[in-house]
């Protein structure tokens, strides 16, 4: 699967607290693993993709 971010994606990523960022990595390594494991929250945003939510 592609990933990709929104422009706002890194000033707000860098915002977050280290708990909150290393619970993302944590959720991004495990979706390019297994994009369809049953603990990430999928959201369809169109048909052109998908929103995962951290």
């Amino acid at each position: 699967m592609k990933s990709e971010t929104v422009p706002s994606f890194g000033a707000e990523y860098r915002g977050l607290s280290d708990e909150v960022k290393a619970g993302a990595r944590k959720a991004y390594r495990l979706w390019s693993e297994n994009p369809f494991h049953p603990s990430l929250r999928f959201k369809c945003l169109d048909r052109k993709g998908f929103g995962l939510f951290v």
